[in-house]
This record gives structure tokens, C-alpha cells and sequence, in this order.
């Protein structure tokens, strides 16, 4: 889909079984957000929801049969080198972020973060995965063995503490311009899976995140940045799980 920006290179891609989302530069350096797939039939409706909850998102989308795609600021994605300064920093600016979705009020925002239907798809790539694409712990364990692993650690949503969702959270879906480090001058990108759901569901991927790209060892200073220094377990275990196969 890159010929809707003519001369367009990709600078940050995501993809998932909802569709393929990514950040593109053309050749006069304007940047754009384009979705594809079926995530492209909800995403100006999920960031118009985003916006009037008073979220910072991208301006208005242009829609077509099976795309979608939102001209942006200048600027770049937190993972992009032109932003990325101390890690401290970053992980700090990544932290309160996503506190600020967390904290914005559920109750007017149309959409589920919708974990049923990740489940088939999950399953059935577990079941499909070679041994050297999962992690060491999962190798040589029948498909059976691995789906069995997803449905037992499936926690309950709770009930009491709704928030809304982003859903791919992570560097690549926080922009701002460029020395711009402070999260008021965040714009968030992705957005295409948003829903009312489970706040463990971004913080395991934040975790991750944050362990991947800087080190363990910050993710108790983004934990205590968020709010929450001690995150239920088992719900971050299952939801980094399920991440790996969707």
C-alpha cells in the first residue's frame, strides 16, 4: 500500500492478525500514517473516540476499500534515533503516556479491546510456529502442549478496573517532534486496536518493550513512573504470551 505515498519508505511498521499498520516518510520528508487490512475500517473511527477523550491522535483520515491514512506533524516515532535520548528518559516519557490513556474515562469511548478474538488466531500460529521462532522456553513443546498453556493462564478481566486500551503499545507508536521529550507532546499512533479492556494487556507490552530495547533493569522505574509498582503477575505473564502469537 505504499503507493499511496508516492516515493514513501517505511520508518516504523507494525502488523497483526487486524491489519498492518506503519509510519512512511516521502521524498519531501512529510510523514503519514497508513493502515491497512481489516484494522483500516475502525481506525479513524477508533482515533476520533481517542480525540473526543481527549487523547492526542492523528488529524483526519482518508479512507478507501481496505486502507486508510492520516498526513502527521513533523516529527518521528519515539523509536527513531532523531528522539531517542537518555534511556531514562524515554522510558519515563513512555510511562506517563501510557498512563495518560489509561487514565482518560472509559465510559464514553464505543469500542472493545476485543481479547476473543485474538484466541483462534493465537492458537492456530502457536501451531504453526517453528522451534527457532519461539521462545526457549516454549521449544520442542507440542502445538497442543502451547495452546493448552494459553487457554489455562486466561485471566479474568477485571471487572472493576476498566481502562482504555491501546492495544500495540510501544516506541514506535509514540510520536512527537523532535526534542519534543516530554509526554504532553506525545501523538499516538496505532491506535487501530484500541478498546476498553484489561491495563495489563499494554503493560506487559511496554515491559517487554522496555527490556528488549534498554534493559530489565528500568522496567521497575517505568512501573513506578506509571503508577503501579507491583502489576499483577499471572496477567502479565499470560498477556506477554499471548502477544507472541498475535
Amino acid at each position: 500500500m505504499l503507493e499511496l505515498v508516492p516515493g514513501a519508505e517505511v520508518e516504523v511498521a507494525h502488523e497483526s492478525p487486524a491489519g498492518w499498520c506503519a509510519l512512511v516518510v516521502d521524498g519531501d520528508g512529510a510523514r503519514f500514517e497508513v493502515v491497512t487490512g481489516p484494522a483500516a475500517a475502525s481506525a479513524s473511527t477508533r482515533a476520533h473516540g481517542l480525540a473526543a477523550a481527549g487523547l492526542a491522535v492523528p488529524g483526519e483520515y482518508r479512507t478507501g476499500d481496505g486502507w486508510a491514512l492520516a498526513a502527521l506533524t513533523p516529527g518521528g516515532a519515539l523509536s527513531l534515533p532523531m528522539n531517542r535520548m537518555q534511556p531514562v528518559e524515554v522510558v519515563e516519557v513512555m510511562a506517563r503516556s501510557l498512563r495518560s490513556i489509561h487514565e482518560l474515562d472509559p465510559a464514553g469511548f464505543g469500542s472493545r479491546f476485543d481479547l476473543a478474538t485474538r484466541w483462534p488466531g493465537a492458537i492456530e500460529r502457536a501451531a504453526t510456529m517453528a522451534d527457532d521462532e519461539l521462545p526457549p522456553a516454549l521449544r520442542y513443546r507440542p502445538p497442543a502442549e502451547i495452546a493448552a498453556l494459553l487457554s489455562d493462564s486466561r485471566p479474568d478481566e477485571p471487572a472493576d478496573d476498566q481502562v482504555i486500551v491501546h492495544g500495540s503499545f510501544g516506541l514506535g507508536a509514540l510520536y512527537l517532534a523532535p526534542g519534543a521529550l516530554t509526554a504532553e507532546a506525545i501523538t499516538f499512533l496505532q491506535t487501530y486496536r484500541c478498546g476498553v479492556g484489561d491495563r495489563h494487556v499494554d503493560l506487559a507490552a511496554a515491559i517487554a518493550e522496555v527490556a528488549a530495547v534498554f534493559t530489565a533493569e528500568l522496567v521497575p522505574l517505568f512501573l513506578d513512573t506509571y503508577g503501579l509498582a507491583h502489576p499483577d503477575p499471572l496477567r502479565i505473564d499470560h498477556y506477554s504470551l499471548l502477544a507472541l502469537f498475535s
